[in-house]
């Protein structure tokens, strides 16, 4: 008999226990298929974007900081989505790896540097557009609301910029922040002037106080009082002012009148030109200006006041351009080529890109978008200096959710330049100081 062949015509005159078993082992691999697409169809959709919320003033008079600030993102965003040959976290990957190469999708808010906006942005922002983590928002005063509402909604909230102590003294569980509080701020400059004074014996002894009368400023103002207590120094006067004051002449000629050998200054930019106006305008200028940073560091301020803003000290969270890391002019010339009228980065700016980073690379460590496991992953985090533009020890927060590797320098203005001045094992230079007179520059 011939061997039977294997077609269509012949498949009938196989034994029946064949067709019986090719029939059994059909229907267990179409139920296999069935069974494989049904939980491939039951599977979440691959993440393709993480959203993330970004609340800053955008309108009003600190708007251009809001626009500086939004450029950073910007980048900081670009550079996690796509290559880039730079040593730093998700530089070199595309996307974010753990979550299978998602990529970070910004959602901006325009607090309009109103506490009750940007908390209602942050609601808006998580209710509405679904973020799964927030940041912001410069102000101090913002930041706190901001960051309530993402408390009460259990998303992580990464703070950049905003200084003031009180805001790691809450208790809250869902905020982070990595820049240095107003306190480390203040005993940084405070030891600065004393250390002038004790090694070159200037004299320097009394101080006068000018400050917003805000949130962030009046905290700035209990910081710089009781720093003030444990130096040499007699304070004089507190000058506050209203926020929304647009004539300072009364408030700089209070100033002059006192004359005082250091003046310690709190301004966002709108208020920080005028009253450098009005001293100038008064032919006066402290032998120690010190500023905390603020309005006395933004680009605005800068271009505006140019040869005007030298001998101005502020204390700073960031190295300045000349920081030797190579990561500070790669990063600064993508920066400068993003933003419209082709700034440099500054104190602000580079804070909050740090910030930003620190919180995406947090969320690829945790390899999800639970807002859970992406704190969890925060309170983990564990950053080098080398990864940093702001000449920090590095990144690492403790139970209050406070970066503690953190460390301010000081920065004086020379030749229309920031040159770091204190601590002496990171100086360009040396301080200038008495300032000379306006008729003297």
């Amino acid at each position: 008999m011939s061997p039977l062949k294997y077609d269509e015509t012949n498949v009938h005159q196989r034994p029946a226990h064949v067709r019986v078993h090719t029939a059994v082992l059909l229907i267990v691999l179409l139920l296999a298929v069935a069974s494989m697409a049904f939980v491939l169809l039951s599977l979440p959709p691959p993440q393709r974007e993480v959203p993330l919320g970004a609340v800053f003033s955008l309108s009003g008079q600190d708007a251009a900081t809001g626009r500086d600030i939004q450029v950073a993102l910007e980048l900081a965003a670009e550079i996690i989505n796509h290559e880039y040959d730079l040593d730093i976290p998700l530089a070199r990957t595309t996307g974010l790896p753990a979550l299978g190469g998602a990529e970070v999708c910004i959602r901006f808010a325009d607090s309009k540097g109103s506490p009750e906006t940007g908390y209602a942005e942050a609601e808006r922002l998580i209710t509405e557009e679904q973020v799964v983590a927030l940041t912001g928002a410069w102000h101090s005063a913002v930041t706190r609301s901001a960051s309530t509402a993402a408390e009460e909604h259990g998303i992580p909230f990464i703070c950049g910029a905003s200084t003031e102590p009180a805001l790691t003294e809450r208790g809250y569980t869902w905020f982070f922040r990595t820049t240095p509080d107003d306190l480390a701020f203040s005993e940084a400059l405070l030891r600065f002037a004393q250390d002038l004074n004790d090694t070159h014996d200037l004299g320097m002894r009394t101080i006068v106080i000018v400050s917003t009368e805000n949130e962030w400023g009046t905290s700035a103002v209990e910081a710089e009082k009781r720093c003030i207590e444990e130096t040499d120094f007699e304070l004089l006067e507190i000058i506050s002012y209203d926020p929304n004051i647009t004539n300072v002449s009364a408030l700089a000629l209070r100033v002059a009148a006192h004359n005082p050998d250091i003046l310690i200054q709190n301004s966002y930019t709108a208020d920080a030109i005028r009253f450098m106006h009005a001293y100038k305008q008064l032919n006066w200028f402290p032998a120690l200006f010190l500023t905390q940073d603020a309005g006395f560091e933004t680009a605005e301020f800068l271009e505006t006041m140019g040869s005007d803003a030298n001998f101005i000290v502020t204390r700073s969270a960031w190295a300045g351009l000349e920081n030797p890391n190579p990561l500070v002019s790669e990063l600064n010339e993508l920066y400068k080529a993003r933003h419209p009228e082709g700034r440099d980065m500054d104190g602000q700016t580079a804070r909050e890109f740090t910030a930003f980073l620190v919180l995406a690379d947090a969320i690829n460590r945790a390899g999800s978008t639970d807002p859970e496991k992406i704190r969890t992953a925060l309170r983990e985090t564990n950053w080098p200096a080398e990864h940093l533009i702001t000449g920090w020890d590095g990144v690492a927060f403790d139970h209050r959710g406070q970066n503690i590797k953190a460390r301010p320098v000081i920065l004086q203005r020379h030749e229309g330049e920031w040159r770091v001045v204190w601590p002496a094992e990171v100086a360009h230079e040396a301080a200038q100081v008495p300032a000379p007179d306006w008729s003297q520059r």
